[in-house]
Parts: C-alpha cells; sequence; structure tokens
C-alpha cells in the first residue's frame, strides 16, 4: 500500500521484511526517499535497497552524498529551512519538541477574569509596544476595543470605534502610528494621537485577516488568512507583493500571522503550525496546528530572534534569526492559550509581553541579555 514513513535525523537503517516469494515484487513497488535539510526529497539507489535471504547483518552501509543545498541563504549542514513550493505535505506534522528552557522573570499579570470593565478583557488576541516600550496596545476583541496598558501592565486608555467588529491585531509604525486589523469588517484602520480612527484605503480587499506588521520603512504586512496569502502594502495602502494565494502550499496552512524584519519576511500558518521565510521561500514545521481563530503569532527579539507562540501546547518558542529552534516557555500552569506577542527592549534585557486569549490576561517576562 502507498504511504510515507518520516524517520527522525540519526536513524540510519530501515529493515523491511517480506516472504521470500513476496520480497520481488515488493522491491518494485517500495520507493526509499530521503530529504536532507533545505533539499528536495531524492529517491536513494538501488544499492540500498537488496533483499535479505540470509542473516541481516547490523552494519549500516553509507549514504550517499547530500543532495546540494537549493538555495545556500536556507542555511548549512547543520540547520537549514525546506523548501516545499511544489510538494505539500499536510501528514508531516512533527514541531519541534525538547527544547531547554526560556530562563525568563516574571514581571507582572493583568487581567485573568474575562469581562467588560476597564481592567478586564475577553478573548484578546494580538499586541504591540509603542517605540518607546511605555504602551502597551492590545486588541481586546470580544470587546472589540484596543486596551492600552503602561510598561507595569496598569490600564491607561480604551480605544473604541463604531467601526470595529473584530479587532485582532494591532502594529505600530515606525513613527509611532497606530493600526488595527479587524477580522470582521476585513480592513486596516488607522488611529491617530487623538484617538480617532478611520479606515485605511487599500488597493486590495482582504477576507478575514488575523495577523499584521508594519515594517521600517513603513510598509504594511496582512495575513489574509482567508485570502490564503500575504499582502504587503505601501504606507498609501498601494499594492507592492502577494505571496501565496489559493492552491499553493503557505495558502493551504492558513497564514495567520506575519513579521517584517530586516533580513527577511516572516509568517506562521495555523493549520500546518509552520514558519516560513517567505524572503526565501522556505520553512519548516514549529508549532502545533490549530485553528485560525485563535492561531499562533509571531514577535522579534532586539537580537534578531524570533518568538513563535504555540497556542495548542500553552507555551511559546524561540528561534534564531535563521528560523531554527533554540528553548521554549517551560513554567507549566502559567499559560492557558497564548496567541499574542509583544517585545520590547530596555537597558534589563528585552521584555516580553503574551496575550493569553482564554484566560483573559496578558503578562510581561523579561529574557536577561
Amino acid at each position: 500500500n502507498e504511504g510515507l514513513l518520516y524517520l527522525p535525523v540519526g536513524w540510519h537503517r530501515i529493515e523491511v521484511r517480506y516472504a521470500v516469494e513476496e520480497q520481488a515484487d515488493a522491491l518494485d513497488r517500495i520507493r526509499l526517499l530521503w530529504q536532507p535539510p533545505g533539499s528536495d526529497p531524492r529517491e536513494l539507489a538501488g544499492q540500498y535497497l537488496l533483499p535479505a535471504y540470509g542473516l541481516v547483518s547490523t552494519v549500516d552501509a553509507p549514504l550517499p552524498p547530500a543532495p546540494p543545498l537549493m538555495d545556500t541563504r536556507l542555511g548549512g549542514d547543520s540547520f537549514a529551512l525546506s523548501r516545499l513550493t511544489t510538494t505539500w505535505q499536510p501528514l508531516y506534522r512533527l514541531p519541534a519538541f525538547g527544547l531547554p528552557p526560556l530562563a525568563l522573570e516574571h514581571l507582572w499579570t493583568t487581567g485573568g477574569v474575562c469581562g467588560s470593565a476597564v481592567d478586564q478583557l475577553n478573548a484578546p488576541h494580538g499586541a504591540a509596544f509603542a517605540p518607546d516600550g511605555s504602551r502597551l496596545y492590545v486588541a481586546d476583541t470580544g470587546n472589540r476595543r484596543i486596551q492600552v496598558l503602561g510598561a507595569d501592565g496598569t490600564p491607561q486608555d480604551t480605544i473604541t470605534s463604531e467601526l470595529w467588529q473584530e479587532p485582532v491585531a494591532a502594529a505600530v509604525g515606525p513613527d509611532g502610528g497606530l493600526f488595527v486589523l479587524d477580522a470582521a469588517a476585513q480592513q486596516i484602520f488607522r488611529v491617530d494621537e487623538s484617538g480617532n480612527v478611520t479606515a485605511l484605503p487599500v488597493q486590495t480587499s482582504f477576507y478575514h485577516p488575523r495577523g499584521l506588521a508594519v515594517d521600517a520603512a513603513g510598509n504594511l504586512v496582512v495575513a489574509d488568512t482567508g485570502g490564503a496569502r500575504v499582502v504587503m502594502l505601501g504606507p498609501d495602502g498601494s499594492l507592492l507583493q502577494e505571496y501565496g494565494g489559493q492552491g499553493s502550499s503557505l495558502g493551504r496552512g492558513q497564514p495567520v500571522d506575519v513579521l517584517s524584519t530586516p533580513a527577511a519576511l516572516w509568517a506562521i500558518s495555523a493549520e500546518d503550525g509552520r514558519l516560513w521565510n517567505l524572503t526565501i521561500d522556505g520553512g519548516l514545521t514549529a508549532v502545533n496546528p490549530t485553528g485560525t481563530v485563535d492561531g499562533p503569532q509571531l514577535a522579534q527579539l532586539s537580537d534578531g530572534r524570533l518568538l513563535a507562540s504555540d497556542p495548542d501546547r500553552a507555551t511559546f518558542l524561540l528561534f534564531s534569526p535563521q528560523g531554527e529552534p533554540l528553548a521554549q516557555f517551560s513554567y507549566g500552569g502559567e499559560l492557558q492559550l497564548p496567541t499574542g506577542l509583544a517585545v520590547t527592549p530596555n537597558a534589563a534585557g528585552d521584555m516580553i509581553a503574551i496575550v493569553d486569549t482564554r484566560a483573559c490576561a496578558v503578562s510581561a517576562w523579561r529574557l536577561g541579555q
């Protein structure tokens, strides 16, 4: 029967045993593939599939030379992303596990009781810090508002608008301007210094988008989840670039958040838990698959390393600037359904804010230098 068997790195031998009369027919139907990091799957030569009529030797045959990397930017011999432009692997869902714990200092927690009072949240999702770190904007989705918290977690202000139906993400531009993405209104909104909310005119339309980012040039990047793509817009809403689309591997995974860094444009998809480097068209399974409504989100530390929330496992993961999994949040019971992430640097180390959608809470943690 047709099927796929994935073996982790470090396994060197597969033994397939059949009755003698079945061996010849079986070997006609067996294809043994291997895929080093960053390369396409390649079929092993027939010398690695030999019928055994006697005692099977326990000595491993040496593997052939590794296929060359499709793109040297994908990484080196120790780690590399894989390209999936033509290969869709919906059953290959093995996120990183057994990672060392992140050493964090707990700073504060606000909320914890779901509701609509000034100091309460209801199904919050995305978050973003002001450039100076003095304010944290939280998309209080269930209450259709943006909650503004101080650097110590104290509620400072509430931003509301009749235009908002399901605000799910917040992003801050290089000039400090606040942008809000609404999944139900399917629109990006700009909030000025006086709290006035206006819809940003854009040269495209969205279908239940879930993620928003602003790069250093003021361009906006949207995870157009229902549209199965990632879209980059100019500061004036002009359409600059599209990634994925219906039928693409990125689209089938349902992108739910985006992150623009000086080195690359990143996205994360919910239904396959995959972290994508869109600049080089490579990715890897990073977190457990989830639904799109409470999907994973991204943030970047001041040293270029990446963070991705893992809602299904109630944790978040740390990655190298190239996407290599390094460590994870390991404080058991502290989080229920973490989605939104935001980072602001300070002299003592980066402050990481985590939005817990199920607990209706936001907590802050310090990662030392």
